[in-house]
């Protein structure tokens, strides 16, 4: 019996231990008040998400594919924010690329992209155009393009760099505000 007791003292002491341990890990103070979680508002989210919009009167005219990691869309308010927007637009004699790492939207008409953002047009007449900047904004109903940061504009025959960009869609006109550079690079 001698040699059993120090055994059974430290299996009691062990168990002992345990239920202190655990009772101190299960039973929070009173003094502390529950967490709350934030509340959402959006009416509704989709996740690693592929959207395609195809004109059914006219299907060969324009298609537009979307793709994002993420997209919260709030129906009230007409309000969305985008991570990491991948856009492909097509048109019967134009492709669209247009991606960055995040982005918003305000009443379905004003897309506001941010963070290594990136436009390229391909087109049938050759006159690729690439765009590349920190952040600029989009109307479709006036199809204005904005923004006050650097920007740089690559056609097949010049690069333009400045602070401060405007395009005029419809009209297929741009200008860049501040500090403008051009290289001409002739075929």
């Amino acid at each position: 019996m001698k040699k059993r007791l120090p055994m059974i003292l430290v299996f009691v002491l062990s168990i002992s231990l345990l239920l202190i341990n655990t009772r101190q890990n299960f039973i929070q103070p009173s003094n502390k008040t529950p967490l709350e979680r934030p509340k959402t508002t959006y009416s509704w989210q989709i996740f690693d998400s592929t959207t395609w919009q195809i004109n059914k009167s006219a299907p060969d005219q324009q298609q537009t594919y979307l793709t994002a990691r993420a997209i919260h869309y709030q129906n009230d308010s007409k309000q969305s924010d985008f991570t990491t927007p991948f856009s492909i637009q097509q048109k019967p004699n134009e492709t669209l690329l247009i991606r960055s790492l995040k982005g918003s939207s305000q009443n379905d008409q004003t897309i506001h992209l941010e963070g290594k953002v990136q436009i390229e047009s391909a087109s049938s007449n050759k006159e690729n155009k690439s765009l590349q900047t920190e952040q600029i904004t989009y109307n479709s109903e006036t199809e204005q393009l904005v923004n006050h940061v650097f920007t740089k504009l690559t056609t097949p025959n010049v690069t333009i760099t400045g602070v401060g960009f405007s395009a005029n869609l419809k009209q297929d006109q741009y200008k860049f505000e501040s500090n403008v550079k051009t290289q001409y690079q002739p075929h």
